[in-house]
Parts: structure tokens; sequence; C-alpha cells
């Protein structure tokens, strides 16, 4: 998967410190119209069973916020009750394709404890509904908390030894429960499969051609220490669910690794209480064209997982990245994860890459939009959140694919671009125009080695930023620069250029001080505690929220 590298969209002008910016008698209030309304979200299909989500009542905001708000998740994915507890009805020997190929709705396959079974399975379409469980046989006892290595020994291992998937999910193949299993690759040939897990085969050219309603709960997938495996799951079909499991050692040179990825599913997609550990993206929604027309990736939640690159993978032949990344999603809601370990290698270190783009030039619906990333705790990365709008976009592309209604709020960022961590060392950066973004009550732990606190890049081509922002009682460290924009300097004039349209600046306080002016309503802290009473902000309500996420191997 071709992925340009962040850095060359880094290339800004260092803001002096000492520039003096003159203090107009009023902020500029020139009057950008409005963005045209993005181009229509792809029509998902109907899954077999989904609800709406998100019961809790979405945060009112105050006055003066002007960005328009992100929309959550319309649905997600249901996987009926009791399938759990359901018996066998299938006792599989050796012929384990056999057994999926003769499955019908209502059948438990039951796969005995720490059978191995080698090859490349195929799940095809049935003539009937009702779900399919597949699972290791009940007598081990896989406990009601996340599938971790330590625990996995008496599953049933599904294996490839060639570079094609261990199992793959076919056009109009639906409705499969996969539970307690494992799911690798041979352990001695240096180049694993593409993907374990294949959902879709990206021959599919209508909605209706896509593999739905597949889950997978409590398992274990993985490739090898000194193994290529590129992804994980290559989710490109309707509904989908990941929940409890444990996802490990996924990595590749030359090529981009994931434990999950979607370019050519529709969604909706739940991805919830699992170890995710991969080196490029860990999880990414685009790059790649899809066949269908008009598909974007939408309607995903991702809840209380652990994202994280291990450190032994630095300096490997890994080709690392950022933890998470989008290039074409609609309606994503991402909450309540530790997000985790990335340093400057085949990227600058960010933690979430944020653009909208089409890969290859031939999907003008391809964009980001409408994603909701809250309650969120980020640690040991080189730098925070990069809004790429258009930075990826051909000369002449007719692709609206500008970054739209993001909404950033109560996540907790440590010290970025320390020890091990080194990366971009900016906190937050919007490049190539990005519109309708909201970012409220962040907190960024002090760190000496930060550059502008936040920067906006306007050397890119569009010469836009940001329209429409609001920044409202977040902590920044101030940095080396504090707030800038490239060749205009630090402070509010560097705010006035960078943010337009009907962007706001409300309570923001930074750790450290300036001599330059700054938009009314910043306040300077010589530490952290002043600084977090200046926004109202504690850190015990994130921890929390995120209190579990992390458990032992």
């Amino acid at each position: 998967m071709r992925t340009r590298e962040l850095w060359l969209l880094m290339g800004v002008l260092a803001c002096s410190g000492s520039s003096t910016v003159v203090v107009p008698a009023t902020p500029s209030t020139a009057t950008v119209a409005p963005a045209p309304a993005p181009p229509s979200v792809s029509p998902t299909p109907a899954p077999t069973r989904a609800v709406t989500t998100d019961s809790q009542p979405r945060r009112v905001l105050t006055p003066t916020v002007q960005a328009q708000v992100a929309e959550l998740p319309r649905t997600r994915p249901v996987v009926p009750e009791g399938l759990d507890a359901k018996p066998c009805t299938v006792r599989v020997g050796r012929n384990l394709q056999g057994a999926l190929s003769d499955a019908r709705g209502g059948d438990v396959l039951c796969l005995p404890r720490g059978a191995r079974y080698v090859g490349n399975f195929s799940i095809p379409v049935r003539p009937d509904t009702g779900f399919v469980v597949l699972r290791t046989d009940p007598s081990v006892e896989l406990g009601s908390g996340r599938m971790r290595p330590s625990t996995s020994g008496q599953l049933a291992r599904l294996s490839s030894a060639t570079t094609s998937s261990t199992l793959k999910f076919l056009p109009r193949s639906g409705q499969w429960h996969v539970l307690g299993v494992e799911i690798t690759s041979d352990s001695t040939v240096p180049q694993g499969p593409v993907a374990l897990v294949e959902v879709g085969t990206l021959v599919e050219r209508e909605l209706g051609a896509l593999p739905t309603d597949i889950s997978f709960d409590r398992v274990y997938v993985h490739g090898w220490p000194q193994q290529h495996v590129r992804r994980a799951f290559a989710m490109n079909g309707g509904a989908f669910t990941l929940t409890r499991s444990w996802c490990d050692e996924i990595h590749a040179t030359g090529y981009d690794s994931q434990c999950v990825i979607s370019w050519g599913g529709s969604g909706p997609m739940l991805i919830e209480d699992n170890y995710l550990a991969a080196a490029s993206e860990n999880l990414m929604f685009g790059g790649g064209d899809p066949k269908i027309p008009g598909l974007v990736p939408s309607d995903i939640t991702i809840r209380r997982n652990h994202v994280t690159k291990p450190l032994t993978w630095k300096g490997q032949k890994w080709n690392v990245k950022n933890l998470i990344e989008t290039k074409s999603s609609a309606r994503v809601l991402v909450e309540e994860n530790v997000i985790e370990g990335v340093w400057i290698e085949g990227q600058t270190g960010y933690a979430f890459v944020l653009k909208s783009t089409t890969q290859g030039g031939t999907c003008a619906p391809c964009s980001s939009s409408d994603w909701t990333i809250r309650r969120n705790l980020v640690r040991n990365v080189g730098a925070g959140f990069s809004f790429a709008g258009r930075a990826d976009q051909r000369p002449g592309s007719v692709t609206d694919s500008t970054v739209r209604r993001f909404q950033v709020t109560d996540n907790w960022i440590g010290p970025l671009n320390m020890g091990h961590y080194t990366g971009d060392a900016r906190p937050l950066i919007f490049v190539a125009e990005n519109h309708d973004i909201v970012f409220s009550r962040n907190v960024f732990e002090f760190s000496e080695r930060v550059r502008e606190a936040l920067l906006f890049d306007i050397s890119s081509g569009t010469r836009i930023a940001v329209r429409n922002l609001t920044m409202a009682n977040n902590v920044f460290p101030k940095g080396q620069y504090g707030v800038g924009a490239s060749a205009i300097g630090e402070g509010l004039r560097a705010w006035q250029v960078g943010a337009t349209g009907r962007s706001t600046w409300g309570r923001n306080a930074f750790l450290g001080n300036s001599t330059v002016a700054y938009p009314p309503g910043t306040t300077w802290h010589g530490n952290m505690a002043q600084a977090l009473g200046a926004v109202g902000i504690s850190r015990a309500a994130l921890d929390r929220a995120v209190a579990g996420v992390v458990v032992e191997r």
C-alpha cells in the first residue's frame, strides 16, 4: 500500500520567537464564506443487524464555538447474544475446509483443543441465513476478558505457509462468529501472508457483494518476531466486529503494515477491547481506491483498545510510521483508548495522522470527515496530531478531499519527543486546508523538546491551514515558538493568518511564558497544577476512563 511519507509534508520554515507582532485594536473579523458541503458519504449497506449507537447525550458546546460538530457513528454491528454458549453441532476433524464449505446457519463448528490446521481457508457464500460459529472446543476456558498470549496455549491454530491469507471471506459470504481461535502463519517462512484474515476480495463492485456480519472475539492473531506480515485484518466488507482480541507482530519491510485496515469496506465496524500492535499504522482507513463507486468506510467505533508499538521494534527493519491514520473514512469515534509508542523512522512520530485523499486519483468521494476523538490517553510519542487536508492531492484533481468536522476533546497527552520516542516535537499541526475542527480540553504535558505548540503550515499549495477552528480550554507546553505560522512568526498574528473563517480562541493555558502578543484568553503558568486549574481539568477523570485498558501479556 503506497503511503507518502509525512515528513515530506513538513517542509515548514522555523518561526522566529523574536518577531514583533502588532496587535490591532480588534482581532480580524473578516468573513470567509463557509466551505461547501462535502460530497455525500457513500451509501453504507444495511448490515444484517445494526443498532444506533452512543446513548450518551452530545456535549453542549459553548455559544462561542463556530465550527460544525462532528457526527457520531450512526450504527454499529451487533453480534447476537448467546452465540458463545451454544453447544457444538459439528466436531471438525482434519478437513476444516470441508466443514467451512458445508456449514449452515445455526451450526457451531468446534475445533479440538490444540489442533493445528495449515492451509489457506476460505468461507463461501451460503444458501441460507443465520450465524455460524467457528470456535475452539468449549473445554478450553476462554474467560470473559481479553485474549492474551499467555492464555492462548490450548487454542486451535489456523496458519498459512504461503503469502496467501490464512482465512478469507469470499464475496456475499457472511454471518460468521469466530471465537477463541489462533490465526497466524507458518513461523518458518520469512514472508507471511499479505493479510492473515481477508474480509472481501476487492473484486466486489457493488455493496451487496461485500461479505458482512463477521465477528471475531477473543482471538489471537499474530505474525512472528522476524517475519514479514503486512496485515492482520484486511477489512473490506460490511458489518465487522473485533473484540477482546490480541493482535501482535504485524510488521514488514518496504510495505506498510496494520492490525486493521479498511479501504474497500463500507462498515459499520466495532473495534473494542483489543491489544493492537503493528509497525506502520496500527489502524488505517483509506489508502486505496475502492472498486465500488461512492464507497467510504463509515460508522466506525474504536473503544478501549491498547494501541501500541513495542520499543524493541525501534531501529529494526520494520517500516514504522504512526498509530492511527485516516485517508478516507466518515463518522468515526475514537474513545477511551491507550495510544502509545511511536518515534521518528518511516515518518516523524505522530500519534494521529488525519488526512483526506484519494490514493490512486480515481475516487472523487474519498475523504475523511466526522471524527470524534475523546477521552484517550496518548503517551510515548514523538508528536501529537497532524491534520493534512489536501496534502496528497495531485495537480488538477477533481476530488473534494478536505478534512472536515473533527472534534478532539478531553484527551491527555504525555511529554512529546522524549527519550527513545523522538519525533517532530509538535503537539498539533494543520497542513493544506482543514475545515470545522474543534480542539478543546486537551492536555499536553510539559516537555523541553517541543517546537511549536501549534503550527499552521501555510507553505502548501492551498495556502490555507484551517478554516473554522475552535481552540478552547487546552493546556500546551509553549515550546520554542508557541503558536506559529510558517513564514509569519509567533502569537496573535500567527493565529489570525493560520486559523481563517469563523475561528475562535477561548481560554488556553500555556506552560512557559512569552513576550509576544497572544490571542485574548491566553494564560501563562509555571507548573501543571496552575495550568489545569485555569482550564478546569483533572487527570482523575481520564484515569477512570481508561482504567483496565492495558493488560499484561
